[in-house]
């Protein structure tokens, strides 16, 4: 298993310099876009590519329209929003019915966080995804979709900390990981 940063070749994949934000492009083209954490187009043919190593990978999909996503969604990216972020890029789009899919990421077990966090997550949702110091992405990520109408939520319920021999892991390995790439492509 390698990093995939060193694999993407940037004539066919689009992929952002990911800044821990809420910036979503709309992308018509392959390339690097910079401080960017998601990716949205309706154009065929182009693979949206985002990297992880504990943060959840968001993939959407609107298949009658078209019209795709992909949002790192670590804590930070969540909390400032990058869900409707994307969702409303989509939308403007012409997205309609949009299903998701959140990665493998760092999972409740795993993801002890202070009070912050757990602030930050209540203060977007309006309900606590906290309990004993460990917060859940998963069901927060999940949450926003919900409130933002989309329903159909798939899973790869795997937590990349409790599994370092099959992902990479930053919180595990102390930084000192590889990323793994997920790609969507109409």
């Amino acid at each position: 298993m390698g990093d995939m940063r060193e694999k993407v070749n940037y004539k066919e994949y689009a992929t952002g310099v990911q800044v821990h934000k809420n910036n979503v492009e709309i992308v018509q083209k392959p390339g690097q876009y910079n401080a960017t954490d998601g990716l949205v187009t309706n154009k065929p043919g182009i693979k949206l590519c985002i990297f992880t190593a504990d943060c959840a990978p968001l993939l959407l999909v609107d298949p009658i329209n078209k019209i795709i996503g992909n949002l790192h969604c670590g804590w930070k990216p969540f909390v400032a929003d990058i869900v409707k972020t994307g969702v409303d890029k989509m939308r403007e789009l012409g997205a309609k019915d949009i299903y998701a899919a959140i990665g493998p990421c760092i999972n409740e077990c795993c993801f002890e966080t202070g009070e912050e966090v757990a602030i930050a997550f209540e203060k977007l949702l309006g309900k606590s995804c906290w309990n004993n110091r460990h917060s859940n992405l998963r069901a927060g990520i999940e949450l926003r979709l919900n409130q933002l109408g989309i329903t159909e939520v798939y899973h790869i319920n795997e937590c990349t900390c409790c599994n370092v021999n099959t992902y990479f892991s930053y919180r595990a390995e102390n930084g000192n990981c590889g990323r793994l790439g997920h790609v969507i492509e109409l």
